[in-house]
């Protein structure tokens, strides 16, 4: 039981490494205007990306950067982003139950 706790532990550890590293990976594209890495899941995504407009380029670039972060540690973490514009919503609700885990551009 204690074993299974640590291991989980650190996936979560691991998997936050990740989610920074892509936050801060992707906060250099022109056209992203802010990342939150949300406490918990959201829509089956662990990090919102907030952009300025729907633009394919952007949208590679970052799917681009969270297969290469993926690589880097072997498919043990998954990162599963949620786009969204500047202004939708779920930033807003997604801001304010965060703590901490957002930065912007």
């Amino acid at each position: 039981m204690v074993k299974n706790f640590m291991i989980e532990e650190g996936r979560e550890r691991l998997l936050r490494k990740a989610l920074e590293e892509f936050r801060d990976e992707v906060l250099k594209i022109k056209g992203v205007v802010g990342v939150i890495i949300p406490d918990e899941e959201f829509y089956e995504s662990n990090v919102l990306v907030i952009l300025s407009k729907i633009d394919r380029e952007i949208l590679e670039r970052i799917m681009k950067i969270k297969f290469l972060i993926e690589d880097r540690y072997k498919e043990e973490i998954i990162i599963s982003p949620y786009i969204a514009l500047e202004g939708e919503d779920i930033v807003s609700k997604i801001e304010e139950t965060s703590r901490g885990g957002y930065k912007r551009s």
